[in-house]
């Protein structure tokens, strides 16, 4: 079921609502209670098969937590009880997910012919095994001592953010769970979740859906061999990465705007990436969630910067490897990680440089070297996010030669779009525009409604994830009536609902 659907917005949330406002009444156990039922119903109707694989999981994993938590932080006991559930949700994250993609390339590398059939992955099943780990790790580390079966329930099925996120870790959510009354629909919540909602539809139906259609048929002309012009390039290029950061951004806001709908509050995801004057900024702005689980899970116990230069950036180079990897079972978004890996790389070394050097710019260039910095980072971006889409390497390279070979860029002058792959390639650069001044000069969800309904920051920079004041929401007409027409916009373009980019990782 789809946050942009009709199915969802016109029956499954109001039941859910009406009945939190029920049940509430018999206290905070049973609210938790019926929202796990009720997101385990939400999971259902995608696949009543996989709700079994599902409910099996949360099982074996309380089972497991339960045994730890009943010995000391810090003892053997609890190390291997962690040991044995990272193994199993690994385990099973690895069958649905890699099995195949490993079978594949055995069979390229062996000659013998490794078939395990069609394997279906279940959806969201890399966000709440992230989850799963993470909390076994913290009960490891002593920073969890209890956990009740139905904050457990909530906290993994908890429908706004099980099947893409944002990745949530137990101690942001744990004392809102234990907060009593916190839990169910209040009018304050319900006036920041559902702008927070309506935002994040517009964000997806009107704008991520519209510039689909500039960037999907890009790419399956590479995919089929066509020959592609750096004009055509560009377009997809661009479209694609617009489209991507409004497609999961809006699933990020509304996702949090359904959790505040039930008092609670989520970790920011997004702070305007596009906005990144460096790649290692980028990775603050990105995929928050993502970031601060590698850093804090992956990036810390490899042994971060603390071994030197040389180990810092080899540990960079594993967490952005398995970084690409989580993202998917194909070698693509392994070089796509490794990219990003390799820009991180440059950009610590640089930083480096200039302080060792002790380089200061005059004021006079100031202006110039941000606009410089900020054209180079997004450039960098947009061409890691052409591996990211693209069906195979030829592809990838069919449109990188066409965005940057000497002989295609002088060619652009004289590029007729009547030619292009892309159908209504004339209405492209409107969408592109409006996209990126979207993207680049208007305020991010965190800015607009951190000060009315504050939000979990899940170690974002503090200085990024500080709420603003250029346009801050309040509960006003005006912003009544600007919520109201982000929902009639995102409900117009519901005719034709797409699936969340994200729901295939």
């Amino acid at each position: 079921m789809l946050f942009s659907s009709f199915e969802f917005i016109f029956c499954f949330l109001p039941l859910v609502l009406i009945g939190s406002v029920l049940v509430a009444r018999l206290g905070d156990k049973a609210i938790k209670l019926y929202l796990g039922a009720a997101s385990l119903v939400f999971y259902a109707w995608w696949s009543t098969t996989f709700v079994w694989l599902l409910v099996f999981s949360i099982a074996a994993n309380y089972a497991l937590l339960t045994l730890a938590l009943h010995r000391p932080a810090g003892s053997r006991w609890r190390h291997r009880v962690m040991i044995a559930g990272i193994v199993f949700n690994l385990g099973i994250l690895s069958w649905f997910k890699y099995a195949g993609f490993l079978a594949f390339n055995l069979s390229l590398v062996s000659g013998a012919h490794f078939d395990l059939g069609a394997i279906i992955l279940p959806l969201g099943i890399s966000f709440f095994t992230f989850q799963k780990v993470a909390l076994l790790v913290d009960v490891n580390r002593g920073h969890v001592e209890d956990i009740a079966f139905p904050d457990f329930l909530l906290f993994v099925t908890f429908f706004p953010q099980l099947i893409a996120g944002p990745i949530v870790l137990y101690p942001e959510v744990a004392w809102q769970f234990r907060q009593p009354g916190r839990l169910g629909v209040r009018t304050a919540g319900m006036q920041v979740g559902l702008t927070l909602f309506a935002i994040g539809l517009a964000k997806k139906v009107f704008l991520a859906d519209n510039l689909e259609r500039f960037a999907t048929p890009l790419f399956n002309a590479a995919t089929t061999g066509k020959l592609l012009s750096a004009g055509d390039a560009w377009i997809g290029a661009l479209a694609y990465t617009l489209q991507l950061y409004f497609d999961f951004s809006g699933y990020s806001d509304m996702a949090i705007g359904l959790a505040a709908m039930f008092g609670i509050a989520l970790p920011v995801n997004f702070l305007s990436p596009y906005k990144s004057r460096s790649i290692i900024e980028f990775w603050r702005r990105w995929h928050v969630t993502l970031s601060h689980f590698l850093r804090v899970y992956l990036y810390f116990p490899l042994g971060g910067n603390r071994s030197g230069p040389v180990r810092r950036q080899m540990n960079l180079m594993i967490v952005m490897f398995l970084g690409g990897l989580w993202h998917g079972a194909a070698w693509t978004f392994v070089a796509w990680g490794v990219l990003h890996g390799f820009y991180l790389v440059v950009n610590h070394m640089w930083r480096t440089l200039v302080a060792a050097m002790g380089w200061r710019l005059p004021g006079v260039l100031r202006l110039p070297a941000t606009a410089a910095s900020w054209a180079v980072t997004f450039v960098a971006v947009v061409a890691a996010w052409v591996l990211f889409r693209a069906d195979g390497f030829p592809a990838a390279w069919s449109i990188l030669s066409a965005m940057f070979a000497p002989s295609s860029l002088a060619a652009l002058p004289g590029w007729a779009a009547q030619t292009s792959p892309i159908p209504r390639v004339g209405d492209a650069g409107n969408w592109l525009a409006g996209g990126l001044a979207v993207a680049l000069l208007l305020p991010n969800s965190r800015e607009l409604l951190g000060r009315a309904f504050p939000l979990v920051e899940a170690g974002a920079d503090a200085a990024l994830a500080a709420p603003g004041r250029r346009l801050a929401w309040r509960p006003s007409p005006a912003w009544a009536a600007w919520a109201a027409l982000c929902l009639v916009l995102g409900i117009l373009g519901l005719s034709q609902p797409q699936v969340f980019i994200y729901f295939q990782f």
